[in-house]
């Protein structure tokens, strides 16, 4: 894909509680956590309230490290559409 740079694409990890997306190119302040039980339909973006920093760090740690173990795809062009 001519856009291959991981930075590009948000980074969002799912439990059966949260969704947690990140954008790597955004600034560090701005991102979606949305609680699944209570919002289903993802209208409050929780990502700034101070009462849930606390799981917005957990859940972004374990993004970073789940993300960081995912094999490398390569760069390697095999077609073009």
């Amino acid at each position: 894909h001519p856009r291959i740079d991981e930075r590009v694409y948000n980074h969002t990890i799912v439990t059966e509680a949260w969704r947690l997306t990140l954008y790597p190119r955004a600034d560090a302040d701005w991102g979606e956590l949305f609680d699944l039980h209570d919002d289903p339909g993802e209208h409050r973006n929780l990502f700034g309230d101070p009462e849930h920093r606390m799981i917005r760090d957990r859940l972004t740690e374990r993004l970073q490290r789940d993300f960081e173990a995912a094999p490398d795809a390569g760069t390697e062009l095999i077609a073009k559409w």
